[in-house]
């Protein structure tokens, strides 16, 4: 487990609501499972009813996505039919974030669900939906999540994990459809602005993005050459192997990690020259301030998790000056599942894995952490 430091501040109150989850007001600053929420799942079988669907049919309930762009959505599973994808497909994760950059470094208020498919002979797969809230509609939807917030059956605070609330209160209860609501309510067809898209397929993940501005076509992928639509992670070792991390991202972004992704990446010490620069490849891309989706490429985003732990616990040392650490005294902790720990058939930042053809693991990545971290403390002095 590792553990960092945060410093938040309360600006102002509110009226204490009436709460099950003592001395929790509406008031209260947010914590890290406020601003990033995982629903819990059950570790095997599909998900019992109750949970918003990528593509609800009649009864069920989703975010609002145009027309345009549900057509648009490539199948998660190339080998898998549509039907059965979609029917197993629900937003897993929302996150949060007041600053989310755009490629021209200005400022996006950003709610992002994630939605994957869950059904037992399903590998990873994921589509994040990234809607644009004006200033008005973005301090909407912080208030109402410390309304919902002060309404948990148990305290949210700690650590980044399963969301303690839902987890308590279950998928049927109103306070989890109060959450739907605030869902709904801000996920709207007009503020979706961009899909990505994380399909699996033959061993190869591979990552696309639709963007509005395009009319849901393939837009450019960032940290790529321009005209790069499309983007792979080929594992070359069997699914679910803790000590081969061989494979290859294609096409390679030009600062990258390729020197650990073989299994025998180490045979010259871990402070060859091509290993610290790998380290410090990943070290940039988990830091809040020196990467972004706006900035890297998708599959190192969602690998160098993964590869970082993976080297770490064969002696290479991640505890350099150049690492992201907080601002300064609240407990952020990371737990990870073993079946986790230095697994690169996991390419989920904040959702779940599916160990082959087995139950699922809840994933959260460094690099999720630490933009929760940074959301939480824009917050508590903006809001």
């Amino acid at each position: 487990m590792a553990r960092f430091a945060l410093a938040l501040f309360v600006l102002g109150c509110s009226q204490t609501l009436d709460s099950q989850a003592p001395n929790v007001t509406a008031g209260d600053p947010l914590g890290l499972n406020d601003v990033s929420i995982l629903w819990p799942l059950p570790e095997t079988g599909p998900p019992p009813a109750g949970y918003l669907k990528l593509f609800p049919g009649a009864g069920e309930r989703g975010p609002g996505i145009p027309e345009a762009a549900r057509q648009a959505i490539p199948n998660l599973h190339a080998d898998v039919p549509d039907a059965i994808v979609w029917a197993a497909t629900v937003i897993v994760a929302m996150r949060i974030d007041p600053c989310a950059r755009r490629v021209d470094g200005a400022c996006m208020r950003e709610l992002r669900l994630s939605a994957e498919a869950i059904q037992t002979s399903l590998d990873d797969s994921a589509v994040h939906l990234i809607y644009e809230l004006d200033e008005p509609s973005f301090d909407a939807l912080v208030t109402d999540l410390r309304v919902w917030r002060s309404t948990s059956p148990v305290p949210t605070d700690g650590a980044l994990g399963v969301h303690p609330g839902l987890a308590k209160a279950g998928i049927a209860s109103p306070y989890a459809r109060k959450l739907h609501d605030i869902v709904e309510r801000f996920a709207t067809e007009e503020a979706l602005v961009r899909v990505t898209v994380n399909a699996f397929a033959f061993d190869t993940w591979g990552f696309s993005r639709l963007d509005r501005a395009t009319g849901w076509e393939r837009a450019d992928l960032p940290g790529l050459a321009s005209g790069t639509t499309g983007q792979a992670w080929r594992l070359l070792a069997q699914i679910d192997n803790m000590n081969d991390p061989s494979g290859a991202i294609e096409p390679w972004p030009e600062q990258n990690f390729a020197a650990l992704l073989h299994a025998d990446a180490l045979a010259q010490g871990p402070n060859a020259p091509a290993i610290v620069e790998a380290r410090d490849a990943i070290l940039a891309i988990e830091h809040p301030a020196k990467a972004s989706a706006a900035t890297h490429d998708c599959v190192s985003c969602h690998l160098s998790d993964g590869a970082h732990r993976w080297a770490e616990k064969r002696g290479v040392s991640f505890d350099t000056p150049d690492r992201w650490r907080p601002a300064a005294d609240i407990e952020v902790a990371t737990d990870v599942p073993p079946e986790l720990d230095g697994n690169l058939s996991n390419t989920i930042a904040f959702g779940y894995h599916r160990l082959h053809h087995g139950k699922l693991v809840p994933s959260i990545t460094r690099r999720v952490v630490a933009e929760s971290a940074e959301v939480v403390l824009q917050l508590s002095q903006t809001h």
